[in-house]
């Protein structure tokens, strides 16, 4: 790369062509904005702890923000059908081994300025990615925006796992839990 480390790329595997879900740009920015008689919204901010490397995380096998709120868990243990929406920024800082990685239970996609780095769209139990920051033409010293995106759909697994080495400030907006039942 272009701080000299080696790359050490892994071939990820296609998931299974599936009905329903996202479709469209329309149908995706439907999941995570309140629409009357689709969906609504709640805030639920997360955490993230720093261990002893300067390593950021937040990870649970039991992500239930909305348990019993919005429109409830319909019968169900836990409500296991939302999504989730987490707007940050970060400062880039080159050759400083700067990373996101992310693994669930479900859909998943980082957005750095705009710009799709992280596709885990889909159902898949456990899918994870490594995001070296170094290696998508980011400037050093800028300011970035960062938007993760994340679909539960599965009322048995609800697996939620963000590590980062990168410094994180609250952008504009809260992180938004909206439920949505599709």
């Amino acid at each position: 790369d272009a701080c000299g480390n080696p790359i050490a790329d892994v071939e990820g595997t296609r998931g299974p062509v599936g009905t329903g879900g996202i479709s469209s740009a329309d149908s995706f920015r439907q999941w995570f904005t309140d629409e009357p008689g689709v969906n609504i919204s709640a805030n639920h901010a997360i955490e993230l702890t720093r261990d002893m490397s300067g390593v950021y995380s937040y990870e649970t096998d039991a992500f239930h923000p909305i348990d019993d709120r919005l429109f409830g868990n319909e019968g169900d243990a836990h409500n296991g059908y939302f999504t989730y929406e987490i707007a940050t920024e970060f400062t880039y800082e080159p050759c400083q081994d700067q990373f996101v990685q992310f693994s669930g239970g479900d859909g998943a996609w980082l957005f750095i300025d705009g710009k799709l780095v992280m596709d885990l769209g889909g159902v898949r139990s456990g899918a994870g990615q490594y995001v070296d920051l170094d290696r998508i033409g980011l400037t050093g010293g800028q300011s970035y925006s960062m938007q993760i995106f994340y679909a539960q759909r599965d009322s048995l697994s609800s697996a939620f796992r963000l590590q980062t080495s990168v410094e994180l400030s609250q952008s504009g907006s809260s992180p938004a839990v909206t439920s949505m039942f599709d």
